[in-house]
């Protein structure tokens, strides 16, 4: 007859890692959110809301995403906030509110990042350079406003999607996104 008590402990271990390496990922941007004040921002560029969950919440949470590989904010939602008020539709409002204006804050955090940045570090090793990027992003249904077939020189053929052009900040390390079309 087989043990099964080993497996079971050490599933129980990787869980608690797994719990506590996201845990110290929160606590690493919610720092970054502090040094860069962007609670502050946010009041700043009245991106407010009237009730339920804060705006820096939901923003904190959009942030978030990326990193804990869902591939959509539903999967996200359902995965790991099942039990809280955060719900879907309030981060896709808020995403979506023609009130805000998400290009003037990505901006204003493009902005605060590279004050931050020690100049001295920065200009003295390596000259820095604004790098235009274009990159071709698929779409993934067909039933999508101005969608077309771009060719895309990667792979060597026309997909469905989109032309990004990015414009960003490199300085021989690392790639800031500026602005974006």
């Amino acid at each position: 007859m087989q043990d099964t008590s080993n497996i079971i402990q050490l599933e129980d271990k990787v869980n608690c890692f797994l719990q506590s390496t996201v845990q110290r990922f929160d606590s690493q941007i919610a720092d970054l959110f502090k040094v860069f004040r962007i609670a502050d921002l946010l009041d700043g560029l009245r991106i407010r809301k009237r009730c339920g969950v804060d705006t820096v919440s939901l923003v904190f949470h959009l942030v978030l995403l990326p990193f804990l590989s869902c591939s959509n904010i539903c999967m996200f939602i359902r995965n790991v906030y099942e039990k809280t008020t955060l719900s879907s539709s309030s981060l896709y409002r808020l995403m979506s509110n023609h009130r805000y204006n998400w290009r003037r804050f990505q901006l204003k955090v493009a902005r605060r990042i590279l004050l931050k940045l020690e100049p001295d570090k920065t200009q003295k090793k390596n000259p820095v350079f604004f790098v235009l990027d274009d990159t071709v992003r698929k779409a993934e249904g067909k039933l999508i406003e101005k969608v077309s077939y771009i060719f895309d020189h990667t792979i060597g053929r026309s997909v469905l999607g989109f032309d990004v052009l990015i414009l960003g900040l490199f300085n021989g390390e690392q790639f800031f996104r500026w602005d974006n079309v």
